[in-house]
C-alpha cells in the first residue's frame, strides 16, 4: 500500500519500466542479476497492475470464448491460433499517445541505404570538383598558375569525371524525366503541325492495312512502300492500295517513318522530343536527366488516409492531424457545373434533325469553348492539389505512409452509387497522386510506402475492436468504450500504428509496399470481430447489396405467379383487381427504402415524396372497390364473364396467363418506374418541376375522387329505388349517370386515372433533366389499355342501355368538354328498369 501511495508509481507509466525491467535481465549466461533493481521494478509493475492500469495481460488466446476461438480456427486455421497464445502486450491507458511517446524515444540508429551511399559519393566529387576549379581561379587572379598546375588540374578533372560517369552509368543513380512546356505557334506553324500530325496518321493506317492483307509487318519493307518517295525496287501492294500521294512526302520522312517502330523491350527514355496537341493547346515534352537530392534522414514520418470530403489526412509521429483541402469539393463542383451545362449544349446541337440555324451554331462554338476551359481548369485544380500537397509532405517528411484508395471498386457499385458521386471520386485523380508522390519522394530521396487499409477505418484506436456500423459517420464514437476521434483521422492512426512496425528504421527505403499493414494475430482478431459482428447484423445486406429494379422483377415474377395460380383454382380472374392498388406503391417504398440503405441511412426526398404520393393514392382506390364489394372471394369483373362467353376455355386461360395475370402486373411495376428513374439520380435536390408535378397529381386524385363519389351515390339511389319499386325518372330511367362530371365526360374517373400517372411521370422529369426518358412507357401503355378498355366498356353498356348511343353522340369520351346542344330524348324502354 506505501507503494501505491508512493509518488514514483504515478508519475512512471509501465512504458517507462519495461527498458527498466529489461535492462535488469541478464544478457548472458555468466552475467550476475541485479536482484535489488528486479524486485523494484517488478513491485511497480505490480503496483500498476493493482492500480488498473493494466486491463489484461493474459494471452489472447485465453481470452477468447471457446464458441469463438472454435469459429477462428475455422476461418483461418490453427497458425493464428498458435501466434495468438504467445501471449498479448501490455496495453496503457493513455491508447495512443503513450505509442507516440515510445516511437519518439526509440534512439537514432546509422542508415546504410545504399542508394545514400553512392549520392553521398557523388556529392562527394561534386564538392571535390567544385573547389579545385575555385583554386585554380583565385591562383589565377594571383598570378600563380603555372603550366604543371594546369596539367595537373586537367588531369584530376578527367579523374573526378570518369569516376563521376562510372557512379552515374553503372549504379544508374541519375532519374530520366519529362519537362512539359507549352508552346504557341503561329498559324503557319500549327497548319504544318496538324499537316505533320495527319500525314502519321495516314503513314500508320496504310501499314496496319497493309499488314492485314499480306501479313508482312517487316520495317523495311513498309518504309519502302509507304514513307520512301524514290525507290529502285519493284514494290507490289495490296489490292485497294497504292504509293503515297505527293501531299504525304511533304512531311519529312524521319518523322513519318517513326509509326513504325518495333518497341522489343522497356528502354530508358531518348532525347527524343515530343510536341503534343490538346483541349486546343499544343505542347512540347522534353526528357532530361535529374540528379537526386542529398539525402537527409530526420526521422519524420506520416500516415495518410484518402478520402472524398478532405483529399488528404494525414497523422504523424508528434500526433499532429492534417488534412488537405477538405473544401476542394465545392469549387470542383462548381466547375464541373459549368463544364455538363456546355456539355449539354453541345449534345443538343448534335442531336437535332435539319439544317441548324447561325444562331445555334454560335451557341455550339460558345459551349465548345466553355467545355474546353472548364476542362482544363478542372485539370489545373486537381494538379494544383496534387503539386501542393506533394511539397508540404516532402518538405516535413522522410517517410509517407500512403493507404490505397480503390476508386475503380467503388465506382463499379453502380446500383449503390450515383453519377455525382462517381464524377466527384473520379475527379481527384488519387492514383495519379500516388504516381506523382513516388516519383518526386525518389528525386528528393524520400521514401513512399503504399500499404493497405483493411479496417483501418472501421477498428477502434484505443481498445483495437471492429466498428461495423460505422456507415458514413464523420465522428468516430467506438461503441465499446469512451474513444471519440475523426473518421480520417483515426484511419491514419491505425495505418501509423499497423505499418511502421514493418518498416526497419535502419533503411526505411527498403520497404516500398506493405499489402497487409497487420500482424497475423492482429488480422486474424479483427477478421473474427467482423465475422462475429456480420452475424448478428439485422440489417438485410444481400437486400442492399442487390440491384433495386433486379429485386422488383423477383417481387413482380412471384406476384404473377401467385395471381395465375389463384385464379386456375378458385375460378374468378380479378385477383389482380384487388391487387391493383397496393402493388404500385409497395414498388415505390421499395425504391425509398432501397435508396435509404443505399445512402447510409438517408432518406431521399424525391423518393418519399413520390411513395407518399402512390400510397395516397391506393389507399383511395382501395376503400373505393371495398365499399364496391370488390374484395369478396365471391365477387369477379363482369367484363371477364362477358368476355369468357366469346372466347374458347383454352384460349382464355392463355388470355388468363399472359394479360390479366402478366401484362396488368407489368404494368403496375412499369407505372411507377418514374420512382426507380429518380433513384438514379438521387444527386438532384426537389426543384419547381417537382411542386407542380406533386400539385397536379392531387388535383387529378381529387377530380378522380369526385367521380367516384358521383357514380356511388347514383347507383346507391337507383338501387334504392328499385328496392322500394318507386317509378325512375331522368337519369335513373336511362340507366346510366349524366349529371356533375359526368354532363363532361363519359369517363371523367378513366381520364384523372392516367392523367394522374402522367403527373407522376413528370417526377422522373425533374429527377434526370430530359423531358422524355424511357421511364413514360409506364403511363404511355396504361393511355392505350384504358382506350381498349374504355371502348369493351361501353360496348357492354349499350347492349344495357339504348340511350347510351345518344350519349354518346353528345358527351366526349375521357377528356372533359362540354357537350354539345343536341336533345337527349328519354326512352321506356323496359331494358333501361333492369341492372
Amino acid at each position: 500500500m506505501s507503494l501505491l501511495r508512493s509518488a514514483t508509481v504515478l508519475e512512471t507509466t509501465l512504458l517507462d519500466l519495461l527498458p527498466d525491467l529489461q535492462a535488469c535481465m541478464p544478457q548472458t549466461l555468466e552475467e550476475d542479476v541485479n536482484i535489488s533493481d528486479l524486485l523494484a521494478v517488478l513491485s511497480t509493475i505490480l503496483a500498476h497492475i493493482l492500480r488498473g492500469d493494466v486491463s489484461e495481460h493474459r494471452p489472447l488466446v485465453d481470452r477468447l470464448a471457446p464458441g469463438r476461438l472454435l469459429m477462428l480456427e475455422r476461418l483461418l486455421g490453427t497458425v493464428y491460433t498458435d501466434e495468438l497464445s504467445r501471449g498479448g502486450a501490455l496495453q496503457d491507458g493513455e491508447g495512443f499517445r503513450s505509442w507516440f511517446t515510445v516511437r519518439k524515444r526509440t534512439p537514432e540508429q546509422p542508415i546504410n541505404h545504399e542508394r545514400h551511399l553512392r549520392a553521398q559519393e557523388t556529392t562527394e566529387l561534386t564538392a571535390l570538383q567544385r573547389n579545385l576549379t575555385k583554386e585554380r581561379a583565385e591562383r589565377q587572379e594571383h598570378s600563380a598558375w603555372s603550366t604543371d598546375a594546369e596539367k595537373d588540374y586537367e588531369r584530376e578533372m578527367e579523374e573526378i569525371k570518369l569516376r563521376n560517369k562510372a557512379l552515374l552509368d553503372v549504379k544508374k543513380l541519375l532519374l530520366q524525366r519529362t519537362r512539359k512546356y507549352r508552346l504557341f505557334p503561329t498559324r503557319s506553324r500549327q497548319k504544318t503541325l496538324r499537316q505533320f500530325m495527319g500525314t502519321c496518321r495516314w503513314t500508320y493506317n496504310q501499314a496496319v492495312a497493309h499488314y492485314r492483307k499480306t501479313n508482312d509487318f517487316n520495317a523495311i519493307n513498309l518504309t519502302a512502300h509507304y514513307v520512301t518517295k524514290n525507290t529502285r525496287e519493284t514494290l507490289a501492294y495490296p489490292e485497294g492500295m497504292g504509293r503515297p500521294p505527293e501531299w504525304a512526302h511533304d512531311t519529312p520522312a524521319s518523322i513519318r517513318g517513326n509509326v513504325m517502330l518495333k518497341v522489343d523491350a522497356l528502354k530508358e527514355i531518348s532525347s527524343e522530343i515530343d510536341i503534343l496537341y490538346s483541349n486546343g493547346v499544343w505542347y512540347v515534352a522534353i526528357p532530361e536527366t535529374v540528379e537526386p537530392d542529398p539525402y537527409k534522414y530526420r526521422k519524420s514520418y506520416i500516415a495518410l488516409d484518402p478520402g472524398m470530403k478532405a483529399f488528404m489526412t494525414g497523422v504523424d509521429l508528434e500526433g499532429n492531424v492534417l488534412e488537405f483541402r477538405r473544401g476542394n469539393k465545392t469549387r470542383l463542383e462548381a466547375v464541373r457545373d459549368h463544364l455538363d451545362a456546355a456539355q449539354s449544349a453541345m449534345a443538343t446541337f448534335k442531336n437535332q434533325k435539319g439544317k441548324s440555324k447561325r444562331w445555334q451554331y454560335r451557341t455550339y462554338v460558345r459551349a465548345k469553348r466553355t467545355f474546353l476551359s472548364c476542362t482544363v481548369k478542372m485539370k489545373n485544380l486537381v494538379k494544383d492539389l496534387h503539386y501542393k500537397t506533394c511539397t508540404y509532405l516532402i518538405e516535413h517528411y522522410d517517410v509517407i505512409l500512403l493507404a490505397i484508395f480503390k476508386t475503380k471498386d467503388m465506382v463499379k457499385k453502380s446500383s449503390a452509387r450515383t453519377h455525382g458521386f462517381n464524377m466527384s471520386i473520379l475527379s481527384l485523380n488519387h492514383f495519379k497522386f500516388r504516381q506523382l508522390l513516388q516519383a518526386k519522394c525518389e528525386v528528393r530521396c524520400k521514401s513512399t510506402v503504399v500499404c493497405s487499409e483493411m479496417y483501418t477505418r472501421r477498428t477502434c484506436g484505443q481498445c483495437y475492436r471492429l466498428y461495423v456500423n460505422l456507415d458514413s459517420n464523420d465522428v468516430f464514437a467506438s461503441p465499446h468504450c469512451d474513444y471519440r476521434a475523426g473518421r480520417d483521422a483515426n484511419a491514419a492512426l491505425n495505418i501509423m500504428r499497423y505499418v511502421i512496425d514493418a518498416i526497419p528504421e535502419s533503411d526505411p527505403f527498403a520497404i516500398e509496399m506493405v499489402l497487409s499493414p497487420l500482424s497475423s494475430w492482429q488480422e486474424a482478431l479483427l477478421h473474427l470481430q467482423a465475422a462475429s459482428a456480420e452475424a448478428w447484423q439485422p440489417t438485410p445486406l444481400p437486400y442492399a447489396a442487390s440491384s433495386a429494379l433486379a429485386v422488383a422483377l423477383q417481387f413482380l415474377l412471384v406476384i404473377v405467379a401467385l395471381t395465375w395460380l389463384a385464379s386456375v383454382a378458385t375460378l374468378n380472374y380479378s385477383h389482380t383487381d384487388r391487387l391493383w392498388s397496393v402493388t404500385p406503391f409497395l414498388f415505390a417504398w421499395h425504391f425509398a427504402y432501397h435508396a435509404y440503405l443505399a445512402d447510409s441511412g438517408v432518406w431521399d426526398a424525391r423518393l418519399v415524396l413520390m411513395a407518399a404520393l402512390t400510397t395516397l393514392w391506393g389507399a383511395r382506390l382501395s376503400f373505393n372497390f371495398w365499399r364496391k364489394g370488390g374484395y369478396k372471394l365471391s365477387e369477379e369483373d363482369y367484363r371477364w364473364a362477358v368476355l369468357r362467353q366469346h372466347m374458347h376455355w383454352t384460349l382464355f386461360q392463355l388470355f388468363n396467363a399472359v394479360f390479366i395475370a402478366g401484362y396488368q402486373h407489368l404494368l403496375l411495376l412499369l407505372l411507377v418506374l418514374p420512382s426507380y428513374a429518380a433513384y438514379l439520380h438521387r444527386d438532384e435536390e426537389l426543384n419547381a418541376m417537382d411542386g407542380a408535378a406533386t400539385a397536379l397529381f392531387l388535383v387529378l386524385l381529387a377530380l378522380e375522387t369526385a367521380a367516384d363519389q358521383q357514380q356511388w351515390t347514383f347507383y346507391q339511389e337507383k338501387y334504392a329505388l328499385l328496392a322500394t319499386k318507386q317509378p325512375l325518372s331522368g337519369d335513373f330511367k336511362a340507366g346510366f349517370n349524366r349529371s356533375g362530371l359526368f354532363r363532361y365526360s363519359r369517363h371523367p374517373n378513366f381520364f384523372a386515372e392516367f392523367s394522374l400517372w402522367w403527373a407522376f411521370y413528370l417526377f422522373s422529369v425533374a429527377a434526370s433533366n430530359a423531358a422524355f426518358n424511357p421511364s413514360s412507357v409506364g403511363a404511355i401503355l396504361l393511355t392505350l389499355l384504358f382506350q381498349g378498355s374504355t371502348a369493351f366498356t361501353e360496348y357492354i353498356t349499350v347492349s344495357k342501355y339504348p340511350l347510351y348511343k345518344q350519349y354518346q353522340r353528345r358527351v366526349s369520351a375521357l377528356i372533359p368538354w362540354f357537350p354539345s346542344s343536341a336533345a337527349l330524348a328519354e326512352s321506356d324502354d323496359s331494358k333501361s328498369h333492369q341492372e
